[in-house]
C-alpha cells in the first residue's frame, strides 16, 4: 500500500530526498512505526506524529492513500 509522508521541521534531516513529501509502500496492515523505521528516525525521537489530520501513536495501522506529517512537539505562547 502507498502511504504519503511529510518530514517537517528538524525531521527534514531524514528525508530520502530533498522533496517535502514521499510516497512509500509499506506492507498491508503496517503501524506508523514501519514508517519511522523506513526514514531511520529513533522512537525515542520526540515527535507528533499526524495522520489525515489526526493526532496518532506508533502503534496505529495505517491504510492505503494515509497521509502522515512527522514533526517536533511544539513550544511557545
Amino acid at each position: 500500500m502507498k502511504v504519503r509522508v511529510r518530514l517537517e521541521l528538524t525531521f527534514s534531516k531524514f528525508r530520502i530526498n530533498d522533496e517535502k513529501e514521499s510516497l512509500i509502500e509499506l506492507p498491508a496492515g503496517a503501524k506508523v512505526r514501519e514508517v519511522l523505521r523506513y526514514f531511520h528516525i529513533p522512537e525515542t525521537e520526540p515527535a507528533v506524529i499526524i495522520k489525515n489530520a489526526r493526532v496518532v501513536n506508533l502503534d496505529d495501522t495505517l491504510s492505503p492513500e494515509d497521509v502522515l506529517v512527522i514533526l517536533p512537539p511544539l513550544e511557545g505562547g
